[in-house]
Formats: C-alpha cells, sequence, structure tokens
C-alpha cells in the first residue's frame, strides 16, 4: 500500500486546523497555549480515512510568520499539499512564502483549498479565486484543482476528499529499497516505556526490534516498539508517521531536527555543495560570506554561504555555491533545503544538496562550474561518475555509493556497471576509481617519486608509508589500493618497504664508487670483527663528506652488501655468512649452545659473540634458552 502524507500550508488563520478537522474529526491543536491563542504554534497530525479506503497522515503545520520554521520541519517529506486561502481574505504574506518553501522543497502535487466559503458571496469567491491563480501561476499548483469549501456547515468536503483520491494516486510513492531514516520532530518520555521519538519516514523500510544509529550522536539503540498513528507498527516503511521507542537514549540526549537512521548510513558534514535557487519576489541580495539560517528536514542550523558563480545573487537567480556549518550535518546526496535571512527572518531560497563530502573549489573557475553542472545533471550516469570522481584518490565501494546518493542498490549498481562499460569508472579491488582521477593521481605521484630519485640517487625509493601519506594528506585509509593498482600497471616497483618508479635504476654518483670500494676493503679485512659504524667513517675519507657516506651506507645496507646487526654495527654479508655456518655447524653436534662455546670456536671476543647471537635471536634464527642459544627448525 502506498503511504502519503499530505500536508496543510497557508497563512495564519485561513483555517489549516479547522479544515483538518473536518476531514479527520481530530483537532490537532494539542498545545494549551494554541488552544488559548487560538493558533497553530507546533505541528499537528492526524490520520485521514478517504471514501475509497485509502489512508493518508496529514501534517497541519502553523501560518504565523514566528513559526515558518515549523512549518519547513513540518513540510520535510509530504508528498502533497493543501494550499488554504481564506475566501473573506485571499492571498496573503505567508501563503506566498508558504508557496515559495513547497516549491523549494521539489513538493510537486497539490490542492488549492479556499475556506471559510460560507462568509463571503459568490462575486468575492471569484475575485479571490483570479488572486489564487495569480499567485500560484508559474508554480507546480497552476492547474491544480481549486476547491472552495467550509469546515463550519461541511459544504465542498466530499468534494475535497474525492479531490485528494485523485491527489494520491498522482503522488510519487516513496522508495522503500533506499536505507530507512526518519528526523526527529518530537522527544518524549512515557512511563514504563523510557524515550519516545516521533518523525515522518523519508526513506526505507525498518522492523521491531532493528538496531539504529542516531546522527550527529552516532549512538546505537534498539528499536523496542512502534507505531503508526496510535496503533502498533511490527514494520513501517517510507510515507508513514511513525512514533518509536528508543529504550538506549535518555530524553536530555535527543532534540528536534536529530536523525534515526540504520547504522552506518547517513553522512556527517560541515561542508555541502548545493545547486540555490532564489525565490522570485525576494527583495534582498544575497552575498557572498553571507550568514544565513539553514532548514534542513528538522534541523534548523546556521551557514555560511560561499558563492562559486559571482559575488552575489539575486530573486528568481539559480547559482552554484557551498554552505560551510560550525556543527555536523547529517544528510545525504540530493536532499532538498532552505535558506533564510537573519534580519529581516524571511525565506529568501532553498534547494537541492549536490554533494554531502564536499571539498575546497575556486570561485568563478569554469573548471569548478562544469564540475557542479555534472552533479546537477540530470542524467544519472553523469552525476554518480562526477561523484565518484568527487572522492578522488578516497576508496569508494558500492555501498558508500548507495549511502551518499540515498538510492536504491539496484539502480547505482545498473549505472555503475555503465560507467565501467564505457571505462570512464575502474574497479580496483571493491572500489571504484574515476579513470580521470586516477591520472591526476599518477601525475602527482610521478612527480614526488621524481624528485626523491633525483635528490637520492642511491636508494632503491621511496618508503611506502611515506609516499602514502604524501598522496592522502596525512590521512592514509585503512585499505589503500591505489599504489598496488599502478604497481600492476607497470607504473610503479616494490621492495621491501620502498617503492620507486619501475623506469628508475639506481646509481653510483660520480665519485661514490671510490668511496664504496674503500668502505667494502674496510669491512672484508676486518672480516667477522666487524667494525662499528663509528669506526668506519672515522678511517674513510667520509669524515670530509658525511652526506656522500650516508648515502653510500644506506645503499649498501639495501643491497644487503653490509648486515646491520644493530644500530651500532654492521657486518660484511660473507663474513656474516662465515659466523652464521660456524653455530650451524656447533648445532650438529650440541642443541644449546652458550655464548663463551660460539665465542671460543670463532676465536673473537664476548662483545662479537654477543652482538651475533643477540641479533639471531630478535630475527628468529635462534631462541634463547636460559643462558644458551639453539637453532630454531
Amino acid at each position: 500500500m502506498k503511504h502519503v502524507i499530505i500536508g496543510t500550508a497557508g497563512h495564519i488563520d485561513h483555517g489549516k486546523t479547522c479544515l483538518t478537522k473536518a476531514l479527520t474529526g481530530v483537532d490537532t491543536d494539542r498545545l494549551k497555549e494554541e488552544q488559548k491563542r487560538g493558533i497553530t504554534i507546533e505541528n499537528g497530525y492526524a490520520n485521514l480515512v478517504l471514501p475509497n479506503g485509502q489512508t493518508a497522515s496529514i501534517i497541519d503545520v502553523p501560518g504565523h510568520e514566528k513559526f515558518v520554521k515549523n512549518m519547513i520541519a513540518g513540510a520535510t517529506g509530504i508528498d502533497a499539499v493543501m494550499l488554504i486561502v481564506a475566501a473573506d481574505e485571499g492571498v496573503m504574506p505567508q501563503t506566498r512564502e508558504h508557496l515559495d518553501i513547497l516549491q523549494l522543497l521539489d513538493i510537486e502535487v497539490g490542492v488549492v483549498v479556499l475556506t471559510k466559503k460560507d462568509l463571503v458571496d459568490d462575486e468575492m469567491l471569484e475575485l479571490v479565486k483570479e488572486d489564487v491563480q495569480d499567485a500560484v501561476a508559474g508554480s507546480f499548483l497552476e492547474d491544480a484543482p481549486m476547491i472552495a469549501v467550509s469546515a463550519y456547515n461541511k459544504e465542498g468536503i466530499d468534494e475535497l476528499k474525492e479531490s485528494l483520491v485523485q491527489l494520491l494516486q498522482d503522488a510519487q510513492e516513496k522508495n522503500h529499497d533506499r536505507y530507512f531514516r526518519l528526523p526527529i520532530d518530537r522527544v518524549f518520555t512515557i512511563k514504563g516505556h523510557g524515550t519516545v521519538v516521533t518523525g515522518t519516514s523519508l526513506d526505507g523500510t525498518i522492523k521491531n526490534d532493528a538496531q539504529i544509529e542516531v546522527y550527529p550522536q552516532q549512538k546505537l539503540s534498539r528499536v523496542r516498539e512502534m507505531q503508526n498513528h496510535n496503533a502498533q507498527a511490527n514494520k513501517v516503511t517510507a510515507g508513514m508517521r511513525v512514533a518509536m521507542n528508543l529504550p538506549d537514549f535518555d530524553k536530555s540526549e535527543l532534540k528536534r531536527g536529530d536523525v534515526v537512521a540504520e547504522p552506518g548510513t547517513v553522512i556527517l558534514t560541515t561542508k555541502i555543495d548545493v545547486k540555490l535557487t532564489i525565490t522570485k519576489d525576494c527583495e534582498y541580495v544575497i552575498k557572498n560570506a553571507s550568514q544565513l539560517h539553514f532548514y534542513h528536514g528538522t534541523r534548523e542550523m546556521t551557514c555560511k554561504i560561499r558563492l562559486l558563480e559571482g559575488d552575489e545573487v539575486k530573486a528568481g537567480e539559480t547559482t552554484y555555491a557551498q554552505l560551510r556549518f560550525k556543527e555536523p550535518l547529517a544528510a545525504r546526496n540530493k536532499d532538498r533545503f532552505v535558506i533564510r535571512f537573519f534580519s529581516p527572518m524571511i525565506t529568501v531560497g532553498g534547494g537541492m544538496i549536490l554533494d554531502v563530502s564536499a571539498r575546497n573549489h575556486k570561485r568563478c573557475h569554469a573548471e569548478t562550474l562544469a564540475v557542479f553542472d555534472r552533479l546537477a545533471s540530470e542524467d544519472y550516469a553523469e552525476r554518480l561518475d562526477q561523484v565518484i570522481a568527487e572522492r578522488g584518490i578516497w576508496p569508494t565501494t558500492a555501498e558508500d555509493l548507495i549511502v551518499r546518493e540515498n538510492e536504491s542498490k539496484a539502480v547505482v549498481k545498473q549505472t555503475v556497471r555503465k560507467l565501467l562499460d564505457a571505462k570512464s569508472v575502474v574497479l580496483i579491488e571493491k572500489y571504484y576509481y574515476a579513470v580521470r582521477e586516477l591520472q591526476i593521481i599518477w601525475q602527482e605521484i610521478e612527480e614526488i617519486l621524481g624528485e626523491y630519485h633525483k635528490a637520492n640517487p642511491l636508494r632503491n625509493g621511496m618508503n611506502i608509508a611515506e609516499l602514502r601519506s604524501r598522496i592522502y594528506n596525512g590521512q592514509v585509509p585503512k585499505k589503500e589500493v591505489v599504489l598496488s593498482y599502478f604497481e600492476e600497471q607497470g607504473k610503479l616497483r616494490f621492495e621491501k618497504e620502498s617503492v620507486a618508479l619501475s623506469t628508475f635504476e639506481p646509481t653510483i654518483l660520480e665519485g661514490y664508487d671510490d668511496l664504496m670500494k674503500e668502505i667494502e676493503a674496510y669491512y672484508v679485512k676486518a672480516d667477522v670483527r666487524f667494525p662499528s659504524n663509528d669506526e668506519v667513517r672515522a678511517q674513510t675519507f667520509a669524515a670530509k663528506d658525511m652526506k656522500a657516506f650516508e648515502r653510500v651506507f644506506e645503499r649498501m645496507r639495501k643491497d644487503g652488501k653490509l648486515i646491520a646487526l644493530d644500530s651500532k654495527y654492521c657486518v660484511w654479508h660473507e663474513a656474516y655468512d662465515k659466523a652464521l655456518s660456524t653455530f650451524k655447524e656447533m648445532s650438529k653436534t650440541q642443541k644449546e649452545i652458550k655464548l663463551a662455546e660460539f665465542k671460543d670456536a670463532m676465536e673473537f671476543s664476548r662483545k662479537f659473540a654477543q652482538v651475533y647471537l643477540e641479533y639471531w635471536d630478535r630475527t628468529q634464527v635462534t631462541r634463547r634458552i636460559g643462558d644458551a642459544h639453539a637453532l630454531r627448525q
């Protein structure tokens, strides 16, 4: 069954709450202050049963200008709207502002309801109809039904219900295949149950006893019990009003604007890229770096706007921008939002989130605007290609894309397959990368390693960890696959802990070959009685060029000519083999060999024997047994 949310919209005292009661029998003004003052302050909710048996939820929103933020929260997730205009007043300021908000939130289906029909004559009613037609011209309500009713004597109510039947058929059903998400609009406690939250389910499906995560807290809880319009529900889906018992939360930990979702399925961000439209009647200019009120779901925040196409944007214009927040926003790509001025507090625009993981961009730059054009493209393959490209070097799985894009698995996987076939995207293990981004990454790697090889011609390559840190700006992911990909492409060569361009070969610079021969001669002469590193430095001409010595010395160690027994001593590789061979021969006749026994067999001092044996213990050639050493099998 299709679950549909119908919202009311319109100016204060135009009869939204009375109309809701006439349709459902429910008075949605539940607060004492609302009943005392005769105005709606908080959003109200009621269940509507239509003549064909179809049910829908009605959200009754406040019309007072001071409570527009509550109206925006209520309008989040609605599928259709009743724009309500009092026949005795006609179009008023909040009528226009609410209509602007509905369009910014991309509501596409609705009906215009003229209330208080019993208070005007036919001539006045016709004048109001003309007034309304002018107001909705060019909007999604331009060709919508317009029905005059009286909540007082019920005239027109049956006709309105029949119109709502058609409205529900026209409303697009929400996607149940997406990950579940519910912005919280109320938090309270029930004795014996604990903390309860309510909201409109935007996406997906969830069952009782499922595990959820609340954002931005990122705290987990089990769902103990759920209701839909006071009826127990074992499962809720997108488009339903939901009350949810979260036993692992205290009421003080939650507030309106928090988001309940399946674990790991919402992105927390402090920077988003957006496509922004300014309302056509906006009297103010939005300037770059302005502070604004931002509304998303049921959350209200402040943001700073960074315009990317100019220094200001005016009424009726659409532009690209980046919005920055001091606190984390829980969102998904393609979510809708509204922005309002600080003073005066009026709605000035809104639009769609293009990228929840926004990067820094150059302002008024052709390539930046081309990127945004692709992100805003109606061709989903073109958009998804750019979404993957925006991730750059960071690994992106199909699951990541499904979460970010708020799309079904089938749609994302089918689109990614098209991109793979077109060779604009490649799959490395389970991660997707844009081919053009890999080309940019390779240019950076080639430049880094090229400079390193030029400065260190004797070394086999750069430390792998250092290169990873450079290309990931110090934040290396747990799973790094890009370097391995370039190795498979024949562009990189790995050797132990180092990486080099495949075209690079270590070379001996002029004059270094003499130093290498001098060091080699010193160690060969010392044989198994190795000198200290400091002694070698002092006895070669390296004392005159310490940098040259360090380069050659490191190269000889990496080439295996010198074996580093510890930080102070190295031994020539042939001498090392001689010492190890002696120990192995001794092990054939005695299982455990003491230091003194090895010292006597080698005919050198205790110092040399101890360094060899400790090195073999560390490298697991031998194992220590009391004061003796045994060869490992």
